[in-house]
């Protein structure tokens, strides 16, 4: 036997795999860790800057409604006074309800809660807000902020 290990008894051999199992099964709990952490983490503007409407088209004290970042996200464009623009996501924090605008009261309205505000009650936090940017008579959604 010159020049080769010794050979490994089935019970070294049985340890021999399991730490290698182990070692494996380690490495797929942190890789499937850190995947769910960027999925959680990631970054709201991925959909870029877009157009969602020109000035002209959102009433004073009422609003528009568009989908940003993508096509599943409904969001509302409000104009609250005449050349004042804001916009929130249109989707309740707690329950994912379809928040709108009530004109009539001038508020947003969640079916679930008659607010789009956490004032009290199940909703952990505001809305998210999409901040906007103006160019002459166009407003672009440039990205979601947290609520």
């Amino acid at each position: 036997m010159s020049g080769s290990a010794p050979p490994h008894s089935s019970l070294e051999q049985g340890f021999i795999n399991r730490a290698a199992r182990r070692q494996v099964l380690r490495k797929a709990v942190l890789a499937s860790g850190a995947l769910a952490a960027l999925g959680f983490a990631r970054d709201r503007r991925w959909g870029g800057e877009r157009p969602i409407a020109r000035t002209t088209e959102v009433p004073v004290r009422g609003a528009v409604y568009f989908t940003y970042p993508t096509k599943d996200d409904h969001d509302i464009l409000l104009q609250p006074e005449p050349g004042r623009f804001v916009a929130f996501s249109g989707r309740c924090t707690n329950l994912s309800c379809t928040v709108s605008w009530n004109p009539e009261k001038g508020n947003r309205h969640c079916p679930c809660y008659n607010t789009g505000d956490a004032i009290a009650g199940p909703p952990s936090r505001p809305l998210p807000r999409i901040r906007l940017r103006q160019d002459a008579d166009t407003i672009y959604a440039v990205e979601e902020l947290a609520g």
